[in-house]
């Protein structure tokens, strides 16, 4: 005779504990696994590259993703402005991971030789010690915690904060990798009614397209002109192309800037 299970009100609520659990780390699961499973993204660009990146995804005149020893690899055109053809969801993670690298930036000489740039960003505050910090990746794929102010927190006494050398001080660094500033409209009807009356809630009606961001720039440099926040405001994309368009003699004047700074 088959044997039967009594369930007891406590039973049934240790049961529908259970499941709801389930359906609430199962999707983050999912999530992890297949960010996990993403290869690593490789920006690559030329070696007299310098100023802003803005990454726009779901463009159907996009690149498409391609091989690279790294995972798969993306390259930056001459004005900033990368259109990829995959969405953003099937490229990247949920977020950037300092220690186990899955997005690079790599400059290429004319010879088509690869040099890995540093990166500076992320980071927080440390309030008992009051310091802020940044995460600093330098060019061999070290992540460490960078303050700035050696009198609070001497680097003899951790080894383990990161100070820049006289080296890296002058060195091209990546900045500012995050969602864009620029609101980029996927509807041009609606920015247009949007300029008309701008009491319509842009975040209902009008969506943006997906976008990221970044600076190649250097510690030294007062890159003020070329900061990701000057691209802050409404745009279609024509129009965010035509004004990266326009700060081309200002990449100039800043390569130009950086090429003296390392004769010293």
């Amino acid at each position: 005779m088959p044997r039967t299970i009594k369930l007891t009100n406590k039973r049934f609520l240790i049961l529908t504990v259970l499941v709801l659990i389930a359906l609430f780390t199962l999707p983050k699961l999912i999530r992890y696994w297949t960010d996990a499973m993403k290869p690593a993204v490789v920006f690559l660009m030329p070696e007299d590259f310098i100023g802003p990146v803005f990454v726009v995804f779901s463009q159907e005149d996009g690149q498409d993703l391609k091989p690279d020893p790294l995972g798969v690899s993306l390259s930056v055109p001459e004005n900033g402005l990368l259109k990829v053809k995959a969405s953003q969801k099937d490229v990247l993670t949920k977020g950037m991971n300092y220690q186990k690298r899955n997005v690079y930036w790599i400059s290429l000489n004319k010879d088509g030789q690869r040099s890995n740039l540093p990166y500076q960003g992320g980071g927080g505050r440390d309030y008992e010690k009051k310091i802020n910090w940044v995460w600093y990746i330098n060019s061999d794929n070290q992540a460490k915690q960078m303050i700035f102010d050696e009198k609070l927190y001497p680097k003899s006494n951790d080894p383990e904060f990161y100070f820049l050398s006289n080296g890296q001080v002058k060195s091209k660094t990546v900045y500012f990798w995050d969602s864009c500033d620029a609101y980029i409209w996927k509807n041009k009807h609606e920015l247009e009614l949007y300029r008309r009356d701008k009491n319509i809630d842009k975040e209902r009606h009008g969506e943006a397209k997906s976008c990221m961001q970044f600076s190649i720039s250097y510690p030294k440099m007062e890159d003020e002109e070329l900061n990701n926040e000057v691209f802050l405001g409404d745009y279609s994309l024509p129009e965010f192309e035509q004004k990266l368009d326009e700060i081309k003699p200002l990449r100039q004047q800043y390569l130009k800037e950086y090429l003296e700074q390392q004769k010293d």
